[in-house]
């Protein structure tokens, strides 16, 4: 007996390919409850047993179907179905081919900017849109920035899915890099706890270098380590946003 191979055949269904006693078995592991319709565990089921012995064919389901059973004579055919490809191989492997990303921007929020991007693997027609949450055109999971989709019920990774973490949220910084411009500045900023913001041509204690985030003709001032929730302000014009940073520097 020996495992052949396993491929993804979509979001929630996994073939993995078996030679047993000289029979082709193909088993699934399928991650949706067959009656709730809810993903969870992937689950083994088989899908079909290519053999000319008729008897070894029933022999192969019979053992599957009896599982651990201590009256299963053929408990290690079972036994190398459920283990030699498992349900964590399921669940790590990532569709094989060529993947299309689709992106789309939601409205930024406070420093944050989240993209949807559609991923679909183009062999099996197989797609799942995730929402990735980029800061300052990053995605920075040291900073809390989190990738869901619609029925994950919170922060995810593609994985789950048979996409690469890395390549969606890649995407979705090249989206971002399209249609975004940064604007570093010679001045830094840091915040006060009694006097509030501080500029200065020249760095201080606890200060950034300010930045400028430039999305559809607005300009937001932010500091290079995002150090504020929030954009501290936002210009018409890059030249109005220098103009702000040297008189509060001057003021200083």
């Amino acid at each position: 007996m020996k495992f052949i191979k396993a491929e993804r055949q979509s979001v929630n269904s996994v073939l993995a390919t078996h030679e047993i006693h000289g029979a082709t078995v193909i088993a699934e592991w399928n991650n949706v409850h067959p009656e709730t319709g809810k993903r969870g565990d992937y689950d083994l089921f088989i899908g079909s047993i290519i053999a000319d012995d008729e008897a070894l064919c029933e022999r192969i389901e019979g053992a599957f179907e009896a599982g651990e059973s201590d009256e299963n004579a053929d408990a290690d055919i079972y036994l190398h179905l459920r283990d030699a490809f498992d349900s964590h191989d399921a669940q790590e492997l990532l569709f094989e081919g060529e993947i299309e990303y689709s992106c789309e921007y939601e409205e930024p929020c406070d420093n944050s900017f989240h993209i949807e991007v559609e991923a679909t693997h183009l062999k099996t027609n197989s797609s799942v849109t995730f929402q990735v949450q980029l800061t300052d055109g990053e995605f920075r999971s040291d900073l809390g920035c989190w990738i869901t989709t619609w029925d994950s019920g919170g922060d995810t990774c593609a994985e789950v899915y048979g996409f690469d973490t890395s390549e969606v949220t890649g995407a979705a910084e090249k989206f971002y890099a399209n249609m975004t411009a940064e604007h570093a500045t010679d001045f830094f900023i840091g915040s006060d706890e009694y006097d509030g913001i501080e500029v200065r041509d020249e760095p201080f204690m606890g200060s950034d270098r300010a930045y400028f985030i430039e999305r559809e003709g607005v300009f937001y001032l932010v500091s290079y380590q995002r150090k504020f929730s929030e954009p501290l302000e936002q210009f018409d014009s890059l030249e109005e946003g220098l103009e702000w940073l040297e008189s509060q520097a001057e003021a200083e």
